[in-house]
């Protein structure tokens, strides 16, 4: 019993090792950026119907890595959640240029 606990908490210690650190991660839009319902749309870069306005900030709540690149799950001001793949913007974490990490 005791071995199975072990392996279960070098299991969640592994998990979260591996996981990338967006705490305190905010995308920074630079010009108005399409902000996408869904990850698909955003890997489709169709049309959205929701923007982030330029000088805006969303928090970066993951980083979604999509073989060549990443899209940012992000939470704007509003509240409201979306996907970022596309546009120029730049992540800053503590008002200094950042990444996931």
């Amino acid at each position: 019993m005791s071995r199975l606990v072990g392996i279960s908490i070098l299991f969640v210690v592994f998990l979260a090792a591996c996981a990338r650190d967006v705490t305190g991660l905010y995308l920074v839009a630079n010009e108005d950026i399409p902000v996408y319902a869904a990850e698909k749309e955003a890997m489709t870069s169709i049309s959205s119907q929701v923007k982030l306005p330029a000088t805006q900030r969303a928090s970066v709540i993951e980083c979604i890595d999509v073989k060549h690149y990443l899209i940012y799950k992000v939470r704007m001001p509003d509240g409201r959640e979306g996907f970022v793949n596309n546009g120029k913007y730049s992540l800053e974490r503590n008002g200094k240029p950042s990444y996931c990490s």
